[in-house]
């Protein structure tokens, strides 16, 4: 098995933007995605590992910072162009971005990150 990851909330809030990440098997939560397919990515850009129960919302919030200067970082880099550094899986600029427009709903949302693997 994988590791499934999806937002929980602490009271009703707007919908999560439509992004294209890879769908979590088993999670059944908002904004759920597949954290294995994305983990070393996240790690990167954010020195967290996804591989936790639980990640609170001052976390999550952080874990949004580090995306967004990532995906700037990477600005250059068009669409589904894979990100050059020899990861387990093939993510993209599109990716990073996506990833980092969902923590920061997430963020602003106050959530927690839950996982399963």
């Amino acid at each position: 098995m994988g590791l499934d990851c999806w937002f929980k909330r602490a009271r009703p809030g707007g919908p999560f933007p439509h992004v294209g990440l890879a769908s979590a098997l088993l999670a059944g939560g908002e904004g759920a995605f597949r954290g294995r397919v994305y983990a070393d990515l996240v790690e990167k850009a954010t020195g967290q590992t996804l591989y936790r129960n639980e990640i609170g919302p001052e976390d999550v919030a952080r874990m949004a910072t580090g995306l967004e200067e990532f995906a700037r970082a990477i600005e250059g880099l068009r669409g589904e162009r894979e990100l050059p550094g020899g990861w387990r899986y093939a993510v993209t600029a599109r990716d990073a971005r996506d990833l980092a427009a969902l923590f920061r709903h997430a963020a602003a949302e106050g959530m927690a990150l839950m996982a399963r693997w």
